[in-house]
Order: structure tokens, then sequence, then C-alpha cells
């Protein structure tokens, strides 16, 4: 197994995916998608969608919602989106450019807590590293990570974060993945086709 892949292996143990996820790739359908993007994407994170489908990463506090191009497609120009609601309001995820800037940030997943992570595009996408920001406040925060995103995954469900932002009380989360079911996906597809 490669190691990068590691995490996710060790994810599944730990916070075991839907039996039936909703909202998964196929190799086909990821070239299309990298196509519209103009990159590929992490290895990973593709394995990851395609095994939980949409939904969160969740225990009583907190939740991580992987952004899913196959429900909500979070690289569409939207000018609601985070990235582009950033630019508008003249905010920076300093010293950050986004995507398509060489080493540009790229969405990935959210949390409840207004944290945004964005992969730092650097060299092949398996290298891709998570950067963790923050918008709240006047400053906001930024925190660079060495983690790909199911590693950062793994480690935040393990409570081994050393982000006194993202991090809880001690010991392994009381995690599940809270896929999203057909009633969900009927709302949400309504909601956006009336908007």
């Amino acid at each position: 197994m490669a190691p990068r892949l590691q995490f996710l292996e060790l994810l599944l143990t730990v916070c075991p995916p839907p039996k039936r996820p909703l909202c998964c790739g196929s190799p086909e359908s990821w070239q299309g998608v990298e196509l519209q993007l103009g990159t590929s994407l992490p290895a990973d994170y593709k394995k990851c969608v395609d095994l939980y489908g949409a939904g969160q990463f969740a225990d009583d506090g907190m939740g991580i919602w992987v952004r899913n191009p196959y429900f909500r497609n979070p690289w569409v120009a939207d000018p609601k989106s985070r990235p582009n609601r950033i630019e508008a309001f003249g905010i920076s995820v300093a010293p950050y450019e986004h995507y398509p800037a060489p080493g540009g940030t790229l969405l990935c997943a959210s949390t409840w807590n207004a944290d945004s992570l964005f992969w730092l595009t650097r060299g092949h996408p398996d290298e891709w590293t998570i950067l963790l920001w923050n918008e709240c406040g006047s400053a906001g925060y930024y925190r660079e990570t060495a983690f790909n995103l199911t590693e950062f995954l793994y480690i935040w469900v393990m409570d081994e974060m050393r982000f006194e932002d993202i991090s809880h009380s001690g010991g392994p989360r009381l995690t599940t993945f809270q896929a999203l079911d057909e009633e969900q996906l009927r709302r949400e597809k309504k909601r956006l086709e009336s908007t």
C-alpha cells in the first residue's frame, strides 16, 4: 500500500464508511472532474469520496465535511462559495494565492467551526498537504500542516491534532460518518434548482 494511503486504511477501521454511500465516483467520472478542474486530485481523496460518499465525519462537538464533486461541486465558480467570498471581500489566506496559481490553495473540506481545509497544490497531487484556515475574527488564523487529507481526518478522529483551535479534551473522538441519505439528497437537489 502506498504510504499516503495508509491513513485512509486506518480511518476505515476507526470510522467505518456507510454500507451504501451516495454520490461516489468512478474512474471515468473522476477523469471528468479533473479535466474540468484542470488538475489531477490526490488518490487518497478520491478513494475517500468513493468509499464514504457524501456526508460528514462528526462527533457531538464538531464535524468535518469533505467536499464532494458528486454532491455539490466545490470547484464550480459560485459567488457564494467560500474561496470566491474570500476574494470578494478582499480577505486572503495570507500569504497564499488560490488555485490555479502555482502552489495555490484549493478547498477540500470544512468544519462546523468555520475552519476551511485547503490543499496546498505544491508538486504532485499525492504530495499535497493541508492548510487549516479560519476566517472568523478580525485576523483569522492559518496553520500549514504536513498531512494529506485522510491523514488529517485520521489524526482529528483520534484527537491527536495539536492545534488548540481544532482539538478537544483528549482521547479518541466518538466519531461516526454521518452519510447523506436519499431524502436529504433530493431536498438538496431541489434547493439548488430553486436558486
